[in-house]
């Protein structure tokens, strides 16, 4: 037990140390009783209890932190945050959500918000989202403020598209080896004179295919063990392999788009890095996959695939 001095008991009438007691409080919330490990002030003598208004306060918050998290409400702290994220006022806050001023600012100081306000705020932590709610409540505010905001929302999700596509970036090089990529990229250009990405990676991908029926591991991959699904990285992550190209002094790519809107992406070889060597016996089996399939025209490679992927080929 700890003493706290100083403070006045009306039933000795003198002040005296209080003890302090961790012990199980009850708190009334909207009716619902909680039930919390909190901190108990009394009287060494009388044993009666004692206020102590930093205790108080902190017997307070905790009530009302397990009643936010059992009812999933959002705290004053992140009502604060939301608000910080786009560098708005209390005021511009409120009308923008239809919640009042006043009642922000309670719900900011302390005050257990509705559950119907809560979502309307957490949803506002999604910039398309508040931008929404923007423009539904468009005629409360000013041009300038609409404009502030918008700019705002418009930066927040570029910033978030930046760290998604960095983050996916980051994921592939750690996935897959990324030097042995760009080894088979030069390979297969040299090969061929082949220029064209998408074709280039059609040819990538039946490589890593047919490694894999051959050995039971993917060839580019930098985790063998990991049963990862190659037409994602080929396909679906096509434009961040293109990233990782462009940062990279061994290759110059050009992507145009043709008359239908289609992108076409052309590559070659600047430096490659003559210390990067494969085993010979993967180079053999890699020679024999560009004969049979590098003269074969775009369409039929993803004939080919297709037919693959529905023989349940590809390893998930």
């Amino acid at each position: 037990m700890v003493m706290d001095s100083n403070i006045f008991c009306d039933r000795c009438n003198k002040y005296v140390e209080a003890i302090k007691k961790e012990e199980t409080i009850p708190m009334t919330i909207k009716g619902e009783i909680i039930l919390f490990n909190g901190i108990r002030t009394f009287c060494p003598v009388c044993k009666s209890n004692l206020y102590v208004e930093s205790i108080h306060s902190e017997n307070m918050e905790k009530g009302l932190q397990l009643y936010r998290k059992k009812h999933d409400l959002v705290s004053p702290l992140e009502i604060k945050e939301v608000r910080k994220l786009y560098d708005i006022s209390q005021s511009l806050f409120s009308k923008i959500l239809g919640i009042g001023e006043a009642t922000i600012r309670r719900y900011e100081t302390g005050m257990i918000p509705s559950k119907i306000n809560s979502d309307t705020i957490k949803q506002a932590r999604s910039p398309k989202a508040f931008m929404n709610f923007v423009e539904q409540n468009k005629e409360n505010i000013s041009p300038e403020d609409y404009e502030k905001v918008s700019a705002a929302v418009k930066n927040l999700l570029s910033d978030m598209d930046n760290k998604k596509q960095k983050s996916e970036i980051l994921q592939i090089h750690k996935s897959y080896d990324m030097q042995k990529i760009f080894y088979i990229i030069h390979y297969i250009i040299g090969f061929s004179s082949e220029n064209d990405f998408i074709k280039i990676l059609k040819l990538m991908w039946l490589i890593d295919y047919f490694y894999y029926k051959k050995n039971y591991r993917y060839f580019f991959s930098s985790q063998p063990e990991e049963k990862l699904p190659y037409k994602h990285i080929f396909e679906e992550k096509l434009l961040f392999i293109v990233a990782f190209l462009g940062q990279n002094k061994e290759f110059e790519v050009k992507m145009l788009e043709n008359d239908d809107a289609a992108l076409k992406i052309f590559i070659k070889s600047t430096d490659a890095d003559s210390n990067y060597r494969i085993f010979e016996g993967d180079l053999s089996f890699i020679n024999q996959i560009l004969s049979e399939y590098s003269g074969k025209s775009n369409p039929e490679l993803k004939r080919i695939m297709t037919d693959l992927i529905n023989q349940g080929g590809v390893i998930r």
